[in-house]
């Protein structure tokens, strides 16, 4: 399992990253939100994570423990979670989402430019 970690991505790339998230959660492949997140997590439903850069600490190490505790992929974007929650039609802030669904893992991992294990 990969530690999480924040990525460097171009503009670009995060605008990408955005965009596939944002068609996820019109697919319902994506959930949003801490405790939704925890939650997918332990129902063995969540397959990626994904955080906010502006996520307080407490949040994160929740997060970064409960993915090495069920072994899932997690990262940091460059965005805030005010962008975030925009990306994904929510209309306020929104912290972390979770991928529930391989075909939206990989479309991530090729417009992060970034390797995922194979799910």
């Amino acid at each position: 399992m990969m530690e999480g970690r924040e990525i460097a991505l171009s503009p670009e790339a995060a605008k990408k990253v955005l965009g596939v998230l944002g068609l996820a959660r019109r697919a319902r492949r994506l959930v949003a939100g801490t405790q939704i997140v925890c939650d997918s997590l332990k129902e063995r439903k969540a397959l990626f994570v994904a955080v906010a850069s502006d996520a307080s600490d407490n949040t994160k190490k929740r997060l970064f423990d409960r993915c090495a505790f069920y072994k899932k992929q997690i990262i940091i974007l460059p965005v805030s979670s005010e962008a975030l929650g925009a990306a994904i039609g929510r209309g306020g802030d929104c912290a972390a989402v979770a991928l529930t669904d391989a075909s939206f893992v990989n479309a991530v991992a090729k417009a992060a430019a970034i390797e995922i294990q194979k799910l």
